[in-house]
Formats: structure tokens, C-alpha cells, sequence
């Protein structure tokens, strides 16, 4: 583990030392008032959720770096369990095929959008200003606003995932990937190129997907079942996350 990764992971938890204890006593706090309330919820306990809230993102961002580095090992779907030797030499190549169906790629989109920190972050203000004007009996315009965005958030992403999906060839097209130690090269029915591995922006690990990210924006998506073997699977794995 270099020293970076390790820096990051220290602060992750000096992080969710700080913000675990907070968290737990605004709860305890937050439980004990509406207690006395009988159940009834005011201002003071609407004040102590977005308090809550707000903490949660430092906390969220500690655990986050703590698992700096740290490899999901998933299991591909359709293929059995299996003991890998856990080495794989310089001279390595992996080719897969993929083809991205548009129902997997609006699942990938939604799942990274409603699991982003800034649209959970979004969403919290504005249930909790809906909570704040009904609890007042202030409902206006604005009220109504706030209502509109939460439901067409959904509306919205699966509109740009779709959009996406079809004017992006590298999404629809058949395309063969090829990786070795060094690069990744893909080839479709009307592009290829080929990228090293020290270019890539960050490599993130999912349940049924990999993405190689080339800047912050774009990304590579790679299915987890295109891989034929478990071997080849970990093998990409220690490639990707450029581990021995």
C-alpha cells in the first residue's frame, strides 16, 4: 500500500471516529424528543434530522476513504466458484466481447445517479423543505416546485441515459476488448483505439460491472458476465487495480 492510499484511509478514520459518536447522539437526542412530543413531530425534531443529514456526508466520506484500495471481489453471474492462483505474468491477454444492452446501461446510470452524494445530498433538502412547509402550513408555489423536481428527477436520468446509450457507438455497437498488462484496446464496427493503463482517470468496481474511467465524465463500461472465466475475471481484477 503506498503512502497515499494510506494517508486517505487514516483520514477515513479519523472521520467516522468524529462523526459516528455525533451521529449517535443526535439520534439518541432526535428518539428522546419525539418520545416526549408522544410521537409528534415539530420544528426542533425536523431541525435535528437535517442535522443528521448533514453529518452523514463527512461520515460517508470517511468510510468511502477508508475503503480506499479495497477490492470487491463479485462473483460473475453463470459461472461457478472457483480457487484462483492469484498471479498472472506480464505476457497476459484477455479478449472478451460486449454488447451493452440499453435496459443494463439505464440500471447501471440509475443505480450510479442514486447512489451519488450529491443527488442523495439533493434529495434530503428537499424532502426535507416538503417536511418543513407542510409542518407549517405553508404550502405555495415553491412547495409545489420542490414536488415537481423530486418526480421528474427519475423521468430525467432515464431520458439522458437513453440519449446516451444512443448516440454513443461504444455503447451499442459489438465491441472486443483486449487487455494486457500495459493497455486496454477495443474495437467496434466503426472505431478502435487502444489506452494504457497508467492514462486512466480511476477504475471503479461494481456488483455486475467494471468502469474505466477516462476522465471524470466518461468511463468505459465493462459487464462482469462478458468475462468467460472466472480466471480471466480476476485476472482483469489485479490488471485494472494493478495489484501482484
Amino acid at each position: 500500500m503506498n503512502f497515499n492510499i494510506q494517508s486517505k484511509k487514516v483520514f477515513g478514520i479519523i472521520l467516522i471516529i468524529i462523526f459516528i459518536p455525533i451521529q449517535l447522539l443526535l439520534f439518541a437526542v432526535l428518539a428522546y424528543s419525539v418520545f416526549t412530543n408522544g410521537g409528534k413531530i415539530t420544528q426542533n425534531e425536523i431541525s435535528l434530522l437535517f442535522t443528521l443529514g448533514i453529518f452523514f456526508f463527512p461520515l460517508w466520506f470517511g468510510f468511502k476513504l477508508w475503503k480506499v484500495g479495497t477490492v470487491n471481489r463479485s462473483v460473475i453471474p453463470d459461472i461457478n466458484d472457483s480457487i484462483i492462483d492469484g498471479t498472472y505474468s506480464s505476457e497476459s491477454v484477455i479478449k472478451i466481447q460486449v454488447k451493452i444492452e440499453l435496459t443494463e446501461f439505464r440500471k447501471l446510470i440509475f443505480r450510479q445517479s442514486y447512489t451519488s452524494p450529491v443527488l442523495i445530498f439533493i434529495y434530503f433538502i428537499g424532502v426535507f423543505m416538503l417536511l418543513f412547509y407542510l409542518l407549517n402550513g405553508e404550502a405555495n408555489w415553491f412547495m409545489l416546485f420542490v414536488l415537481l423536481f423530486i418526480l421528474y428527477m427519475p423521468i430525467l436520468i432515464y431520458r439522458s441515459a437513453t440519449s446516451t446509450y444512443k448516440t454513443t457507438k461504444a455503447l451499442h455497437e459489438n465491441q472486443v476488448y483486449e487487455f494486457t498488462s500495459e493497455n486496454i484496446s477495443s474495437t467496434g464496427q466503426s472505431f478502435h483505439y487502444t489506452v494504457q493503463w497508467q492514462a486512466l482517470h480511476k477504475v471503479k468496481e461494481t456488483k455486475n460491472w467494471f468502469l474505466l474511467y477516462t476522465n471524470k465524465h466518461n468511463a468505459m463500461f465493462i459487464p462482469k458476465n462478458s468475462f468467460v472465466s472466472l480466471s480471466d475475471l480476476d485476472t482483469f481484477r489485479r490488471m485494472a487495480f494493478k495489484t501482484s
